[in-house]
């Protein structure tokens, strides 16, 4: 497996792999915390004026923003900088950062302020995307042959925001978790089965992995390809954490 990968891309391969394995409907939520933290930046010389900066945050996301140079400035010198900024800020969420109190140029407090910008907007998000795969599959199951249910069943999976909060609740905080029609408590689910699991680093930042079928699922097998994915998403997330 490649670290490389940036997190938007882990979540979709994670999504492909569980929808194959399961032969239902794959449901996978970004791991999130309650404030981003800062992993490492990296500045790097598109022309003598221009600089792509690349943010990498230890919730795994990739931020790039390009940045107007007032004064030619050569690769060694972002290199230094960004090695220097790194030093600084690394682990450290928003609130840290500006408050910190070291001295910066005027083109490190450039820097600091698109990097603090770009961290807000991901603490601003109010509910995640959830990353689905295996939607054809389920729906060729005899339960949803009438245009009704059918209907009924993409409309839930499109109400993301609602579906990441059923997620997250109905998640456990540890193992994998099987909610069975009326269990889950929510009226849209009555009709389904949902196979969990919690992965990530508790009290850091987490995300949920599951599998939606009709009641009668193949629970053995969903329960698991959920816990193999999870186990694998907890060790990416291990080593993007430095564990």
């Amino acid at each position: 497996h490649q670290v490389t990968l940036d997190m938007d891309q882990w979540m979709r391969l994670a999504a492909a792999v569980l929808a194959h394995a399961s032969h239902g409907a794959a449901l996978v939520t970004i791991p999130q915390s309650e404030r981003c933290r800062f992993k490492h930046l990296q500045l790097i010389a598109i022309s003598d004026q221009v600089a792509l900066l690349v943010l990498v945050l230890q919730e795994g996301a990739v931020k790039q923003q390009m940045l107007a140079i007032a004064q030619p400035i050569a690769q060694e010198e972002l290199t230094r900088v960004s090695n220097r900024l790194n030093d600084h800020f690394a682990g450290r969420n928003t609130e840290q950062i500006r408050t910190l109190g070291i001295s910066l140029s005027s083109f490190e407090s450039e820097v600091t302020r698109i990097v603090v910008d770009l961290m807000h907007q991901i603490d601003l998000r109010s509910s995640q995307d959830v990353y689905r795969d295996g939607i054809m599959d389920i729906l060729r199951q005899p339960e949803f042959s009438a245009i009704g249910r059918m209907q009924a069943l993409l409309e839930m999976l499109e109400q993301r925001s609602v579906l990441e909060t059923m997620l997250s609740e109905l998640a456990p905080m540890s193992g994998v978790h099987v909610v069975i029609g009326t269990e889950s408590q929510h009226d849209a689910m009555s009709d389904y089965s949902m196979v969990l699991a919690r992965y990530g680093l508790p009290g850091e930042a987490t995300g949920v992995v599951g599998v939606l079928g009709p009641l009668r699922m193949q629970y053995a097998r969903s329960i698991g390809a959920v816990r193999y994915v999870a186990g694998l998403l907890d060790d990416l997330m291990a080593r993007m954490h430095g564990r």
